[in-house]
């Protein structure tokens, strides 16, 4: 049977991705090969390897930035197509999850619903599930506590605050995603 692509991660236990990809290119020699790594020090280019050209790509990631990786290396549409819905039919790929992921680290990195947002669409996801992934992840006592939290590490306690002060956390908060309403009243209401 011929392999259209392999997908594989670069650390597994027993054999690693590169010694998996090595010994199919034995039978398959031009066989495509994605490798995947959710390891932060994971490199995209392995000098003298014979799978330095392949792809390579960040765990986790979404549907959207998998095809356009794949396509980035030419690989054809029909074959991206086949490989991104081959992934999302065993599991190994869905919108909503990597969503969730991604919001979750996001709001424990205290950033607000807007920039969570944006940063989601930006990562490939719908409108629409963007706002429902938003609004399940935390609530809006969630993101106040967070905006007041990471206030409080940066600029310290709003009463204790000089205008100059209140300025800069108004616009770092805001520039972090959070409603200008919210920011307002976390620096004049308490």
């Amino acid at each position: 049977r011929q392999l259209d692509m392999v997908v594989t991660d670069l650390l597994m236990p027993g054999m690693d991705g590169r010694d998996l990809a090595c010994s199919l290119r034995e039978q398959w020699p031009d066989l495509p090969v994605l490798f995947m790594s959710g390891q932060r020090n994971g490199d995209s280019t392995y000098e003298g390897d014979p799978v330095q050209d392949e792809v390579f790509i960040r765990k986790p990631f979404s549907p959207v930035e998998l095809s356009e990786k794949l396509k980035g290396k030419d690989h054809p549409e029909g074959a991206v197509r086949v490989v991104v819905e081959g992934l999302k039919e065993a599991g190994y790929l869905d919108d909503r999850r990597f969503g969730e992921h991604q919001a979750g680290i996001l709001v424990r990195k205290e950033f607000g619903p807007a920039r969570i947002r944006q940063k989601l669409r930006s990562r490939g996801l719908e409108e629409s599930l963007v706002e429902e992934v938003v609004s399940e992840v935390a609530t809006a006592e969630v993101f106040r506590e967070a905006a007041r939290s990471r206030m409080i590490r940066r600029y310290g306690e709003p009463q204790a605050m000089d205008e100059s002060t209140r300025g800069r956390a108004y616009r770092h908060l805001v520039r972090r995603g959070y409603s200008p309403g919210l920011v307002r009243g976390l620096l004049f209401d308490g």
